[in-house]
């Protein structure tokens, strides 16, 4: 239901802010040109769209470009460092 996601959306925005403005500084910089999108994942090399994986959100264009499944992979470890600190 496209209410809901619109709704989730908006939630996540308000308890992300840090996040949600490391995002939109990093696609405006690519659309600016001012950084380029490579056609290949820096990890596994697979040729697609590359997402970009923010390891600090205080430095929105520091990011390591992952294709999808390599940018789960990358947030799944570090769900499972997190948790397992805790």
């Amino acid at each position: 239901n496209r209410e809901r996601l619109n709704e989730y959306q908006r939630e996540w925005y308000k308890n992300n802010k840090h996040k949600r403005r490391a995002h939109v500084i990093l696609n405006r910089a690519v659309q600016a040109g001012k950084i380029m999108r490579p056609k290949r994942c820096s990890e596994c090399n697979k040729r697609c769209k590359p997402d970009g994986h923010h390891v600090d959100y205080s430095k929105p264009l520091e990011v390591r470009l992952l294709c999808k499944e390599c940018h789960i992979i990358e947030n799944n470890i570090i769900r499972m460092v997190n948790y397992g600190s805790k």
